[in-house]
Parts: C-alpha cells; structure tokens; sequence
C-alpha cells in the first residue's frame, strides 16, 4: 500500500480492482474477503487518505459504478458492452483506470485458477 505513482498510487488501485473481483457473488477467492479487511487494517498509515477510503469501500465490495458495470458486463453482456465499461474504468485518473483494471484481470485470472483446481 502506498506503492506507486500516482495521486492514489498504482498498487492501491490494484488492489481495488482485486478487492472488487474478491467480492463477486460465488467467486472462488471469496475466502479472500478476510483478507482484504487485513490490508486495509494496515493501509491507513501506508497511504494517503483518498487511497485509503477507496481501499476501505472495496475490501467490503463497494466500488465505483464503472467498475461494478465493467465487472457485470465482462460476465453477462456483449463484448461491445465490456468494451464500454472497461473504457469507463481506463478513464479514471490519468493511471488509476489501468492499475485497477490489472487488478481486476489479476482477480478473474486467480478465479480460474482456483476454479481448475
């Protein structure tokens, strides 16, 4: 935590968007969810204020709307709709959007793998 450029650093932002997948209904890194509570136990004196109450939300599962309509659209919609959303989450910040949308791709990649297992 409070790794990274950025206003809200990157490895923040990661972990937002990792948090968020972590929260899915049925997602097999549900038995994270502890664990994001841990993280963000320890990011209020690693990061700044901002950072930290992005953390804070999403170690609960709430995010912003971009990211929870990405996330419904990568499992539900077209792939003109994903497109959408993922351009929604890219225009965050001027890096937070990427950083967070790592952190996602890292979360659905960790759901696969637990998912084979």
């Amino acid at each position: 935590m409070g790794l990274g450029p950025g206003l809200t650093p990157s490895g923040d932002d990661f972990l937002v968007g990792l948090f968020a997948v972590i929260h899915l209904p049925q997602s097999p890194i549900s038995k994270y969810q502890p664990w994001c509570r841990e993280v963000v136990n320890e990011a209020a004196e690693l990061t700044n204020q901002i950072s930290y109450m992005a953390l804070k939300k999403a170690a609960w599962g709430q995010v912003r709307e971009s990211m929870g309509q990405l996330l419904h659209s990568l499992m539900y919609e077209s792939k003109e709709n994903m497109l959408l959303g993922l351009s929604a989450v890219l225009d965050i910040g001027s890096s937070s959007g990427t950083d967070i949308a790592l952190g996602i791709i890292s979360g659905l990649d960790l759901n696969l793998e637990q998912r084979w297992r």
